[in-house]
């Protein structure tokens, strides 16, 4: 005889390749204080109880007022066993926005969770490269720093990752042309005409590191910047599509 079982899970992390985008169907370990995952066959860890939230478990329709939707913030940890990506942290929080009524899905929509490659995986012959070498004032190498690669003038970062035990990083940068035009004295106003064909894109190497910070750490704390981090630029590095450049920069740690 059949039973048929309701249950509702709390919502749901997918992680994704941090340079493509694409899912990662790769078993990986995620655990959270307070959590209890399960993978399904998509690759998703369905959230299926959490600390407080006892009560959401088997409300369908209406989902209990109390406690507030993002009102309780969970961490967790994200391993992969082959080695194929970093390890990280990350924060969730809970409950999930669920109000159809008015264009709110969150909780049917899987939080994306990007890992930064490790160094054993193999870029596209395509990519550019950023071979990023992190050290303190004192030559040591720092682990847990976050490496971004970005325009040379601003704008949205092209790449980033996270250094490893010897403060290194590999962050490929997709999707750059292999030729464009540019001034060829940008200085000059005499020769705003005559511009030169370069496979080289003028890019600006930014690390930045949190002193004393455990390991994984959450590049998502260390992308948003504050008091207590420590931060340093390479600019401007000429990166190729097909080649890796180095970039090595110095943090002060103390």
């Amino acid at each position: 005889m059949a039973e048929q079982v309701d249950r509702r899970i709390l919502g749901a992390v997918r992680p994704v390749d941090a340079v493509t985008g694409t899912p990662i169907l790769a078993p990986l370990r995620i655990e959270g204080t307070g959590l209890t995952l399960r993978r399904n066959r998509s690759g998703h860890y369905a959230i299926m109880a959490a600390d407080g939230l006892g009560d959401h478990l088997t409300a369908f329709d209406d989902p209990p007022a109390a406690p507030p939707a993002e009102s309780l913030t969970f961490a967790l940890t994200v391993e992969d066993p082959r080695g194929a990506w970093l390890p990280r942290r990350l924060a969730i929080a809970l409950p999930r926005p669920w109000n159809p009524a008015g264009g709110i899905h969150d909780l049917m929509q899987p939080v994306a969770v990007p890992l930064a490659p490790s160094a054993a995986r193999s870029p596209s012959p395509g990519w550019a490269v950023v071979l990023a070498i992190v050290t303190d004032t004192g030559g040591d190498p720092v682990r847990g720093a976050l490496v971004e690669v970005l325009p040379e003038g601003g704008g949205d970062r092209l790449g980033w990752g996270i250094t490893h035990a010897r403060g290194e990083a590999l962050v490929p940068v997709p999707g750059l042309p292999a030729f464009r035009e540019i001034e060829n004295d940008p200085d000059d106003d005499e020769d705003d005409d005559i511009e030169i064909v370069t496979a080289q894109t003028a890019v600006t190497v930014r690390a930045t590191a949190l002193p004393g910070g455990a390991w994984p750490v959450d590049p998502d704390v260390l992308g948003a910047g504050g008091a207590a981090l420590r931060s340093a630029t390479l600019t401007p590095l000429p990166i190729t599509p097909g080649r890796t450049d180095r970039a090595p920069i110095t943090l002060n740690m103390n």
